[in-house]
């Protein structure tokens, strides 16, 4: 029993090593694994009646919660319902497109083929966890939404 647990912390440590020495890009990050919606915040608050909401994700149905996001390695995405859906009988995809990540690896661009593009700066990425921040001007205020996504794995 030793010794299969010796493997276990052996190959994680590989992993890991690995990384350190051949750290991967961006692009091979996030198509190492589909990536699940997990938070979803803004800054300042949105004035929604008398509330101010920061937490956005927390608004969500249960059934947008655990949308998913694949990238592949060819450079499309697809954006699919989680186990949860909205419409019992809708389509499993919500929407797809092109992705692709700035020469600098500091934003990630989604070509949505239904919905508007979207251009997120790419605050945290690693094999676990992707952080993204969605900044914008309306009515002379500054947001800045944080969007947190976790690899399933």
């Amino acid at each position: 029993m030793a010794f299969g647990l010796s493997l276990i912390i052996f190959a994680s440590a590989c992993q890991q090593g690995e990384d350190l020495i051949n750290p991967p890009t961006a692009e091979e990050i996030l198509a190492d694994n589909p990536w699940v919606y997990a938070a979803h915040t803004i800054e300042p608050g949105m004035l929604q009646g008398t509330f101010v909401i920061t937490d956005l994700y927390a608004q969500l149905d249960s059934c947008d919660q655990d949308d998913i996001y694949g990238f592949s390695s060819t450079g499309s995405f697809s954006f699919e319902q989680g186990d949860i859906r909205c419409t019992p009988n809708s389509d499993q995809i919500i929407d797809n497109g092109i992705w692709t990540v700035s020469s600098d690896e500091t934003e990630l661009l989604l070509d949505f083929s239904a919905l508007d593009d979207e251009t997120f700066e790419i605050s945290e990425l690693d094999r676990k966890q992707m952080i993204l921040l969605r900044k914008y001007t309306d009515n002379g205020i500054n947001f800045t939404e944080t969007l947190t996504f976790d690899a399933v794995e």
